[in-house]
C-alpha cells in the first residue's frame, strides 16, 4: 500500500491511501482566481478513482505531503480536505507580484519556486514509481517552459510547501524559450 499523509497549516494528518501503482497523486496549480487550487487523486480499486479538492490556498499557508509504503490497513480520510475551504472569501494577488513557494525538506529551506510573469505553474507529487513518490514543479508563459525535478520521496520521507507572495524565484534549471513562427 502506498501511503500519503497531508498536514494544512495546523489541520490533519488527513490520509491518502491506494495499492496502485501511480494510484495518489496530488496537483497544486494557480488558479484564474488568484487562489492556488490542490487536487488529490486517489485510485482506489481498477478504474474507480476519487479527486479531492481545496480550492482556496493563500500566501501564509502551508503543506506538508509525507510519504509511505505501508502493509498497514490505513483508511483514507483526504476527504476531509474540503471542509478547509474559505467560503465567501476573495483574494488577490497585490500588483507586481506572483505566487509562488518555498521548498523545505528535512526541515531545511531548499528553493523558491513560481513561475514567470503573465505565466502559471503547477506541482506535482505522485506515486508513479514503484517504491517512492516523484516531485516535479512545471511553470511557464507564452515565451518559456520551466522544469524542475525534486528530490523524490521514499518511504518515510516528507516534502512542506510554504506559499508566498514573491516578485523573484529560485532559477530553474530547465529553461525552454517558446519560439515562434511567423
Amino acid at each position: 500500500m502506498h501511503a500519503l499523509t497531508i498536514e494544512y497549516n495546523d489541520s490533519g494528518p488527513l490520509r491518502a491511501v491506494s495499492a496502485e501503482r501511480g494510484g495518489l497523486s496530488v496537483h497544486l496549480y494557480n488558479s484564474t482566481e488568484g487562489y492556488l487550487y490542490l487536487r488529490v487523486s486517489v485510485k482506489l480499486s481498477g478504474a474507480e478513482k476519487a479527486d479531492y479538492w481545496l480550492k482556496t490556498i493563500k500566501p501564509g499557508d502551508r503543506l506538508k505531503f509525507s510519504y509511505a509504503v505501508t502493509t498497514e490497513c490505513v483508511e483514507n480520510s483526504v476527504c476531509a480536505i474540503e471542509t478547509f475551504a474559505r467560503e465567501g472569501e476573495t483574494y488577490a494577488v497585490p500588483s507586481g507580484l506572483r505566487l509562488g513557494f518555498d521548498v523545505v525538506l528535512e526541515g531545511e529551506h531548499k528553493v523558491r519556486l513560481s513561475h514567470p510573469p503573465d505565466g502559471g505553474f503547477s506541482f506535482m507529487l505522485a506515486n508513479v514509481p514503484r517504491d517512492h513518490a516523484r516531485c516535479y514543479v512545471m511553470a511557464g508563459n507564452d515565451g518559456e517552459n520551466w522544469n524542475w525535478q525534486l528530490e523524490d520521496l521514499f518511504d518515510g520521507d516528507s516534502i512542506e510547501l510554504a506559499i508566498v507572495e514573491t516578485n523573484w524565484n529560485t532559477p530553474f534549471p530547465h529553461v525552454e524559450t517558446n519560439i515562434q513562427n511567423s
